[in-house]
Parts: C-alpha cells; sequence; structure tokens
C-alpha cells in the first residue's frame, strides 16, 4: 500500500510540472493573449505623482510607440517637456529626460522588445505577486539573475519588468491594478532603478483612446526651446529616474 502511495504522488508531481510547462505560453501564444487583453487600447492620458514628493507631478501621453512626458512643481518657471518613442527620447528640454515609467507597461510589439531586452521565453514558472497567480517569463520562480517579466495569469496585466541596463537592473512593479474604460489599468507602483533607488508612484488614467492627436508628439518646438538653453530641471525625483530608464535598452522601430 504505501509503494502505491507513493507512486500515485509521484506521479503527480510529474503531471502537475509537466501541466505547468504545457501551459507557459510561447511567443505566439503569448502575443495573441496581450493582444486580447489590450490590443484595443492604442492611446492614452496619465497623470504620474509621487508619495515622497508631493509637490511634483508629471502627465504622460501615449499614441502607439509614441509618447510626450510634461513635468512640473511650483518651484518651475515652465514645464520640461520631452517625447520620443520605444526607441527612445526623441526632443527633450532639457536634454536628459527619462523614458516614462508607463512606456514599459504598455507598448507596441511588446513580446518582441522583452526578447530583444533578454527575456528568455524558453524559461518560465508559475509564482505569486502579492495575491496575484503570475505568469513569470524569463527566468524560474525565485531566479533575480536573468531579465524577466511577470504577468496576471488571469488577466495578462503587466505586474512586474525587470530588465538589465547599464550599472545593474532596473525593475518596475504595476499594483492596484482597477477596471477602467474597458481594461485593467494600474494605479500605483515602484521604480527600482540600477543604483538601488527606488521611487513610488500614482497614476490617474484619463483619455483613455483619446490622445491620438499627433500635435501632442511632434518635436519641433521642443528642440527650437531646448536650442535657447532655458530649460527648467525638475527637481528628485526626475534625476534619479533620468539616470536609471536611461540605462534601460531600447529597441529600433
Amino acid at each position: 500500500m504505501q509503494r502505491i502511495i507513493a507512486f500515485v504522488l509521484a506521479a503527480v508531481m510529474v503531471l502537475s510540472a509537466t501541466a505547468a510547462f504545457a501551459f507557459t505560453p510561447d511567443n505566439k501564444e503569448l502575443t495573441s493573449r496581450l493582444g486580447k487583453a489590450y490590443g484595443a487600447l492604442q492611446s492614452w492620458r496619465v497623470e504620474m505623482s509621487f508619495p515622497e514628493f508631493p509637490d511634483v507631478r508629471a502627465t504622460v501621453w501615449q499614441h502607439g510607440p509614441r509618447w510626450r512626458q510634461e513635468w512640473r512643481s511650483a518651484s518651475m518657471s515652465a514645464e520640461a517637456v520631452a517625447v520620443g518613442s520605444v526607441s527612445g527620447v526623441g526632443a527633450a528640454c532639457p536634454s536628459d529626460f527619462p523614458l516614462p515609467p508607463t512606456l514599459f507597461w504598455n507598448m507596441p510589439g511588446q513580446v518582441a522588445y522583452w526578447k530583444s531586452a533578454g527575456v528568455d521565453n524558453a524559461t518560465g514558472g508559475f509564482g505569486f505577486a502579492g495575491d496575484h497567480p503570475s505568469l513569470i517569463i524569463g527566468a524560474d520562480p525565485g531566479d533575480e539573475s536573468k531579465p524577466q517579466v511577470w504577468l496576471d495569469n488571469e488577466t495578462m496585466a503587466l505586474l512586474r519588468v525587470r530588465l538589465a541596463g547599464s550599472g545593474g537592473f532596473m525593475d518596475i512593479r504595476f499594483r492596484q491594478y482597477s477596471f477602467k474604460g474597458g481594461f485593467q489599468v494600474p494605479e500605483a507602483g515602484v521604480v527600482q532603478v540600477p543604483s538601488g533607488r527606488t521611487v513610488e508612484f500614482a497614476l490617474e488614467w484619463t483619455d483613455l483612446n483619446g490622445a491620438a492627436d499627433p500635435a501632442l508628439y511632434d518635436a519641433s518646438a521642443i528642440r527650437s526651446a531646448a536650442m535657447t538653453g532655458d530649460c527648467p530641471t525638475p527637481p528628485a525625483p526626475f534625476d534619479t529616474l533620468a539616470a536609471g530608464l536611461s540605462a534601460v535598452p531600447v529597441r529600433q522601430e
């Protein structure tokens, strides 16, 4: 009887491991599942604030691969502004500008970008991000040495992206998801830059699928302002994000 029980338990363990491996999606399936969840979300506007720095706010617009950021605080005489795309910052005033953290949350060709950034879909597993059963792409559970992505196993919401940059890893975690405009969107998150410093942020989403105006992403006015050299630099945490997110690999479109 004991041998039979031991055999049954061993068989269950093997079948469980095989099932977990079988349900780890390949790139095609992963792209399909993400497309069903977020493919209809083409543009947005989001207000980003920072609990540790209540005087500082940033607004981010994104349409497809294109984005615009404006930073402001009471101490600034004008807004700092930049436009860019998945391939990086295109025009900025001042010149050292971070990529928006929300760019990593949803971008065209996301699976291809993860692959180009070193996330190996051949390795993966399942774990928990807080209370969320999560699909882990790029690393075994508990392995922090590799680039990896964590997705909610049910909604495909991005919970974590950990990418290697110059000087170490950049780690962004998105939290407190809510249902808005037909999509699951995060209301908070935290960025850990390669130096180890962290920046917490809160998100207020507006204009879902209502930020497609090409004028928002026009670089000409920003380049003209940058040529004058009269560009305000926002206070912290702008410098931390600029140093950390600029070290993250971006892809050519």
